[in-house]
C-alpha cells in the first residue's frame, strides 16, 4: 500500500492518482522512498519511466480541435445521462444558489455538488479559436485536469477524452 503525500489516503500498488484527492501517486513514491531510504541511501523507482510514460497517454490522448464542432458531451461520474452543452465563448461551472441568485452556465447541483465539494463558481470553460480551456476560479477545493490540479486563474488546454474533476466530482469530456 502506498501512501498518497497529499492527503494521507492509501492506495494499491500501481496505481498513478490517488484515489480520494487525484493527486499524483508518483509523488508520493518519490517522496515515500526518499523518506524511508535515508540511512541506506536512494533506491530507483522500478518502472518509473513506464509509469511517467501511462500519465503521457492519459493526459494527451485526444485531439484539441473543435473545429465544425458545436456541442460538446459530458460524462458525470455515477450518472446515466451525459450532458449535452452547447459551446460558447465562455461558460461557468459550478452549482446554483438560489439564495446568492448564482446560477452558472453549466450548473452541477443536480450531481451531488454541495457535497462533492463543488464552488459556486467554480471553474470557466473557454471556448476561443477552435480550442476549449479550463480556468480554476480560485475554488476552495480545486479544479483538476487529468488528475493535476490547476493553478488558479490559469488556463489549460482541454483534450476530447479528458478528465475533469470539480472538488471530487468527476467527469470525462467528448467532443461531439
Amino acid at each position: 500500500m502506498i501512501i498518497c503525500n497529499y492527503c494521507g489516503t492509501g492506495n494499491m500498488e500501481g496505481e498513478y492518482f490517488c484515489d480520494e484527492c487525484g493527486n499524483p501517486i508518483l509523488m508520493a513514491l518519490q517522496a515515500t522512498a526518499t523518506s524511508n531510504t535515508a540511512a541506506i541511501g536512494t533506491q530507483e523507482l522500478k518502472n518509473a519511466a513506464s509509469a511517467f510514460d501511462a500519465l503521457n497517454t492519459r493526459i494527451y490522448g485526444g485531439t484539441t480541435s473543435l473545429k465544425g464542432i458545436s456541442s460538446i458531451v459530458v460524462h458525470v461520474s455515477g450518472a446515466t445521462e451525459p450532458l449535452v452543452i452547447r459551446l460558447k465563448a465562455e461558460m461557468t461551472v459550478g452549482r446554483a444558489d438560489i439564495q446568492s441568485g448564482h446560477y452558472p452556465d453549466i450548473d452541477l447541483s443536480s450531481y451531488n455538488a454541495v457535497e462533492e465539494g463543488v464552488s459556486r463558481a467554480h471553474a470557466t470553460m473557454q471556448y476561443n479559436d477552435n480550442t476549449l480551456t479550463l480556468v480554476d476560479l480560485g475554488s476552495v477545493n480545486g479544479t483538476y485536469l487529468n488528475g493535476q490540479r490547476l493553478i488558479p486563474r490559469q488556463s489549460r488546454i482541454v483534450h476530447d477524452g479528458d478528465e475533469m474533476r470539480f472538488g471530487k466530482l468527476v467527469l470525462r469530456i467528448y467532443f461531439k
